[in-house]
């Protein structure tokens, strides 16, 4: 700003042409009031007032309304006689300007009014709020902190085993006991402790007041993944028409077959595939017994290169029967039709379930098993597909039959492994299995074949293999069984007063 506020026009709302006029046709210098020549204006300082007056000019322009700002004179008296250059007269403008008595005489330039309207804007929303989240942020960090800090140490991991109270003790999987009465809540347990006093040694001995049998004993090793309580298990029932069906019926002559004309079989004349021959276009197995035989065949034919193994004879109806026997009655004579040839109902013909296998030739030689080459494969690998020789040599008092090394039967897996490993024929794997039952000894068997027993109270297998047990005929006419729940399962009847469970672990 001019440090002479007198030198301007004396009107406000001059153009600025005409004060540059009025102030350049003047020869003669102004003056100021007490008689002195006033200095010339350089070109910068008339360029400085140019531009400001333009600025006012233009603001009076935007605002037509306003008032100008009017500039408060001095008195005669506040007039001061201050030389250019002097630093005595620097100070007292200085004095003069910075005096708190005249900040009010003080006009409003465009500077400060910049300054104030600053000050007038409306708060930084945004920024007040980033400022507030940070603070409680910081608030919950510090929060923390100190809770985390004023927490004790956590305890010892297992120096004491206290039982909550009502609890009932568990005896076990499946089965409780109530808490005795008189006694609200089970007396701590305290395991050995390193760092325990001497004066407090370790105990596992129960209290006078717990009954011993609801002591929770220490380090009890954790339940075997494997092992299945048998109190988990469901009853089924099956009715006692189906005594004489299914894989492991047995058959002779004293267990006569009654559904010898009624058992379903399939055509196995129309599903040779070149591993094996049929003897008639009328040979018939039962539906599992020549899928079992179909597999067996190419397994054989595929090892030894052999297309010669021929399906004989398999399911018979009770008038062929009769026409065997006497056929071979006829022929042979009544010691061998004995020894060889069953009765019409006491044969295993009946059941689609066996068949009697040779060999023959494409040059039409009928070649027994035991004397073809490789054939001893045939009962070697016969128990893998669920066929077992079913008249072996030395079982002849208990079979009622003699040794033949041609007639193999149908029992299905896991029972042939069983029959093979315990060198069991039929009659004796119906006999025996009557020992296992579902709450007591089951029989177990792998994959591979192996045989054990495994005790139902010490946890059984749930995995790779089966289990077996016997479930005898109840009177009446159905028979309630128990098997493991959550397993698959098949049941047969015997024809010998009782059924099979087979258990299948996957």
């Amino acid at each position: 700003m001019n440090q002479y506020p007198d030198n301007r026009n004396s009107s406000n709302s001059a153009p600025s042409n005409n004060m540059q006029t009025n102030r350049t046709s003047s020869a003669q210098p102004r003056t100021i009031p007490n008689g002195q020549p006033r200095r010339a204006l350089t070109e910068e300082e008339r360029r400085r007032i140019e531009a400001a007056r333009r600025a006012a000019a233009q603001r009076r322009m935007e605002n037509p309304g306003a008032q100008p700002t009017q500039r408060p004179q001095r008195s005669t008296q506040q007039q001061r006689n201050v030389p250019q250059g002097n630093a005595e007269g620097h100070r007292q403008r200085a004095a003069m300007v910075n005096d708190p008595r005249r900040q009010g005489e003080r006009p409003v330039t465009q500077q400060s009014q910049a300054s104030r309207d600053r000050t007038r804007r409306k708060p930084n929303g945004g920024l007040i709020l980033f400022l507030l989240l940070a603070a409680v942020i910081v608030g919950i960090s510090i929060w923390q902190i100190t809770k985390n800090a004023k927490q004790p140490a956590s305890e010892p991991a297992s120096s004491t085993i206290t039982a909550l109270a009502d609890v009932p003790e568990v005896t076990e999987i499946g089965a409780e006991e109530n808490t005795p009465s008189g006694s609200d809540t089970l007396e701590a347990q305290t395991t050995q402790d390193p760092a325990a006093p001497e004066d407090l040694p370790a105990s596992t001995e129960p209290s006078a007041e717990t009954p011993e049998n609801e002591v929770l004993p220490p380090d009890e090793p954790a339940p075997d993944p494997n092992d299945v309580n048998l109190t988990l298990y469901n009853t089924e029932v099956i009715p006692n028409t189906a005594i004489d069906e299914g894989n492991l019926v047995l058959v002779n002559q004293e267990h006569i077959f009654q559904k010898a004309d009624t058992v379903e079989v399939r055509n196995a004349f129309d599903e040779k595939n070149g591993d094996f021959k049929v003897s008639s276009s009328t040979t018939c197995m039962a539906p599992a017994a020549l899928d079992a035989f179909k597999k067996l065949a190419s397994a054989f034919a595929e090892e030894t290169g052999s297309h010669d193994l021929l399906l004989n004879s398999g399911h018979r109806t009770v008038a062929e029967q009769q026409e065997i026997r006497d056929y071979y009655l006829s022929i042979q004579g009544e010691a061998y039709v004995r020894a060889y040839v069953a009765k019409p109902g006491e044969s295993e013909h009946h059941t689609g379930l066996c068949c009697d296998l040779t060999f023959y030739t494409d040059d039409g030689r009928n070649i027994p098993i035991p004397d073809y080459p490789n054939g001893q494969w045939i009962p070697s690998y016969a128990s893998d597909y669920g066929f077992i020789l079913r008249y072996p040599e030395g079982k002849s008092d208990i079979t009622g039959i003699a040794n033949e090394p041609w007639h193999f039967r149908y029992v299905g897996l896991p029972h042939s492994h069983v029959c093979e490993a315990k060198n069991w024929c039929l009659e004796e794997y119906i006999e025996k299995i009557r020992d296992y039952t579902a709450e007591g000894t089951l029989l177990y068997i792998t994959h591979s074949g192996d045989v054990y027993d495994a005790i139902a109270s010490e946890g059984l297998p749930t995995t790779n293999g089966w289990l077996i047990y016997f479930v005898p005929k109840e009177a009446g006419d159905s028979t309630s069984f128990k098997v493991v729940r959550g397993y698959d399962y098949e049941i047969s009847g015997t024809n010998a007063g009782g059924y099979i469970v087979t258990i299948f672990l996957g």
